[in-house]
């Protein structure tokens, strides 16, 4: 008798065959078929870290070539013309997240000491009378209506003011926007050893008083 499935004719489908044996390990069509479980998982985890390799390769060049391409970049969209229609684009996003031990450095767009006020952190404010930047590039021409209105409003006595002992939204003539988001104004017009006395003296108990608010990470 034939092994091969019978037409059922009231139901117009194909039986299975009586006593039928189908091959529990059919002939290898792929090479993996061949392989035994260990090997498999084996040979999938060194793909994957292969892939992981890559990937890790692929952005240090990434970062490398904006580093390069863009020494100064713009927080935002940042392109460069290579010629032919192409274009070399890299957005650039700063985390401004601050941990209890992280400080800030430097702070030369609006967003950026915007941020670090919302972030909880201390901004503070240098300006020297005979140095004021006339660079029109955004890191140097943000910060500078600050820097002017603070010269002209405070007295060159002030050398340190506390902003907060100040009615900003109410002084005339009206300062800057965000100027609030400054807690301190020093005014460097005098020797390095000046200033250095006037951080020691004033900026050093300011900040020892000066109540944090970091976000938890």
């Amino acid at each position: 008798m034939s092994n091969w499935p019978q037409p059922n004719a009231a139901q117009g489908l194909i039986d299975p065959p009586i006593n039928s044996q189908w091959p529990s390990n059919p002939t290898p069509s792929n090479p993996w078929d061949a392989m035994s479980e260990d090997s498999l998982l084996v040979l999938w985890n060194d793909k994957k870290a292969a892939i992981e390799a890559a990937k890790n390769e692929e952005m240090e060049l990434r970062k490398y070539i904006v580093k390069r391409e863009f020494p100064k970049p713009n927080e935002g969209m940042n392109t460069k013309e290579l010629g032919q229609g192409y274009q070399l684009k890299a957005s650039v996003k700063y985390n401004y997240n601050l941990a209890s031990n992280d400080v800030v450095e430097d702070c030369r767009y609006i967003n950026e000491f915007v941020r670090t006020k919302q972030e909880g952190g201390l901004n503070i404010l240098i300006g020297r009378p005979d140095s004021i930047n006339d660079d029109p590039n955004g890191s140097e021409a943000q910060i500078k209506p600050y820097v002017e209105w603070c010269l002209k409003e405070f007295y060159v006595d002030d050398k340190f003011v506390d902003m907060a002992k100040y009615q900003l939204p109410t002084h005339t003539p009206v300062p800057p926007v965000h100027m609030e988001k400054f807690d301190v104004f020093i005014r460097n017009d005098g020797t390095i050893e000046e200033l250095h006395k006037i951080i020691d003296e004033k900026l050093v108990s300011y900040v020892k008083e000066f109540n944090f608010g970091f976000k938890a990470t």
